[in-house]
Order: C-alpha cells, then structure tokens, then sequence
C-alpha cells in the first residue's frame, strides 16, 4: 500500500509530479519489479497523458512475460502480439517492420502516450525510417499532413502503401 494511490483488483493508479526530461518509474512486489521510463517535455503537448496498454493496466504481465518481467516471451514477437491483436497481415504489400513480425519498432507494448500506443509521434516515426532524400522532399511537400493519412502503416495492395 503506498499512501495516495488507489488500488481496484490488482490495477493501481496514482498521480505522478513529473520533472523535466527522463522519468523511471519503478514498481516492485514481492520479487517481481516493473520499470517504466516517461519523458517528460513541459514545451511540447502537457495535454498528452500516458495510457497503458490492457494487459499492464491490469497487471498481467505473465501473459507476455511468462518467463518473468524483464525476461522475454518464449514466442516470436508478432505471435505473441498476434495472440490477442487482428494481424493486419492480409495485404499484398506489408510495412516492414509487420512483414519482419516486429511490432514493437512502431508500438510500444506497454503504452504511451501517443495514439495507438506508437513509440513516439506519427511523423517522427515515420521520418525515422524513412529519412531518404526522396522521401524528405514528399515530407516538405506534405505540409501539415500525417503519414497515415495517405500511406496504411500497416500494407496496401497499392505501391507506397497507399489507401
């Protein structure tokens, strides 16, 4: 029990006074422990709050750490997430790292703070991986523009994964 924190089942919830910059929030019980890292950046979006991902929130960690925290799952990644998400696999052209079966190079198995649980903003995500010369000229052309709003992230039967 830690004072101010409120606890239903086995999900616990509380405020955290973030400072600026790298923030390690580390939960232990008994002898299993759980680190999560927030960045904390007070000039871009405060409006943003950090969601977990179901299974975090609930305290399940043996679905995908079956082995322990900090240990991972004895399945590949994708069939692990794949145990519980539609695979989004059924197209003829396959975003890379989907068609590697490597969610977690755009999703964050945890949460965040971003929609759909992405590492960091969608075009930064994007332009991480996509950072050719071709490709930054498409991305200053594109405005204000987000990625997906074109592109499927995940495949298309169109080249450039296009809708």
């Amino acid at each position: 029990k830690v004072p101010g924190v409120k606890q239903s089942g086995r999900a616990f919830t509380g405020e955290l006074a973030l400072i600026e910059g790298k923030n390690v929030l580390l939960v232990k019980s008994g002898v299993e422990v759980q680190q999560s890292t927030f960045e904390y950046l007070p000039k871009g979006d405060p409006g943003k709050a950090y969601r977990y991902h179901d299974p975090v929130a609930g305290g399940e960690c043996k679905e995908c750490h079956p082995q322990g925290v900090g240990r991972t799952t004895p399945v590949t990644e994708a069939k692990l997430c794949h145990s519980c998400h539609d695979p989004k696999t059924g197209f003829k052209r396959l975003h890379g790292p989907l068609g590697a079966g490597q969610c977690s190079i755009c999703h964050d198995p945890h949460g965040s703070a971003h929609p759909a649980f992405l590492v960091m903003g969608v075009r930064p995500l994007c332009v991480q991986c996509h950072a050719q010369s071709r490709s930054q000229a498409h991305i200053d052309k594109s405005a204000n523009k987000q990625c997906p709003e074109c592109h499927n992230p995940h495949g298309s039967e169109k080249q450039y994964l296009l809708y």
